[in-house]
């Protein structure tokens, strides 16, 4: 169906607006609208600026963050060798350190702690330095094991590089660290970090 004006001149074929239909999720906010798969239902589409692999939701309406929006960029689940995934977005460092890690009264946390101030002379005083340096390291150390923690995620480690401070500033040890993955789009969150021996 055309339109015309009022000089009855055709002015090409009549679009109809539409509204945006309801994100399906927090990170699915500017996806573009419509798109139809094979089952008839929407699928959102990420705009090229925005994506790092390919992102699909299979239900527009009831998205469910376990099973339909995945990064197909990142191989799930993580293997031994590969960096862990979104190691740029990992969380929770500072918490873990400061309540357990590196808290000398915390009565799992403390032999942790006593190994980082007798090994590196890291206490909890320095917390801001060992976030860094965990933070940095991660980016680039491999995964060096990875664990099954069904049905609520998978734990991989990852042994980071650190310097030490002050009288220890010339040592350089492996930190253990270990990170909760809990399907493959998700954060890493540290769940702990020790020297081992």
């Amino acid at each position: 169906m055309t339109s015309s004006t009022p000089s009855g001149l055709p002015t090409g074929p009549r679009t109809v607006p539409t509204s945006p239909a309801p994100a399906a999720c927090g990170r699915h906010a500017t996806h573009e609208w419509p798109a139809t798969g094979r089952s008839g239902t929407r699928i959102a589409r990420v705009p090229e600026s925005r994506r790092i692999g390919r992102y699909s939701c299979r239900d527009s309406l009831t998205c469910r963050e376990r099973s339909c929006c995945h990064d197909a960029g990142v191989p799930w689940p993580p293997t031994i060798g590969q960096q862990l995934p979104l190691a740029e977005q990992a969380w929770g460092i500072r918490e873990k350190l400061v309540a357990y890690s590196l808290n000398l009264d915390h009565e799992v946390g403390g032999p942790k702690a006593a190994g980082f101030e007798r090994i590196l002379g890291i206490v909890r005083a320095d917390v801001e330095y060992l976030v860094e340096a965990l933070r940095a390291g991660v980016l680039s150390a491999p995964i060096s094991d990875v664990r099954d923690n069904a049905p609520f995620s998978v734990l991989c480690e990852v042994r980071v590089p650190v310097a030490g401070l002050r009288e220890h500033r010339d040592r350089v040890v492996a930190v253990t660290t270990s990170w909760e993955l809990r399907h493959a789009d998700d954060r890493p969150r540290m769940v702990t970090a020790y020297i081992k021996g």
